[in-house]
């Protein structure tokens, strides 16, 4: 799947907008047992961070594991 990120926004909205917009079905409760991933960027680890600060960049695979 094919999604268009804009660089502007946190690690913390990239969660949520994943986990809303894809229909995840991942609870606050039990977001902190899980952690997303740009090839090798920790994602949740830099929630606060935009996604250009994190140097995310086109064709990166997201995955949660």
């Amino acid at each position: 799947m094919d999604i268009e990120v804009p660089m502007y926004i946190t690690g913390y909205e990239l969660e949520h907008a994943l986990n809303e917009g894809l229909g995840l079905g991942i609870s606050e409760e039990i977001a902190n047992s899980y952690k997303v991933y740009a090839n090798s960027i920790d994602v949740t680890s830099n929630c606060n961070k935009t996604v250009e600060e994190m140097g995310l960049y086109d064709g990166m695979c997201i995955s949660i594991r």
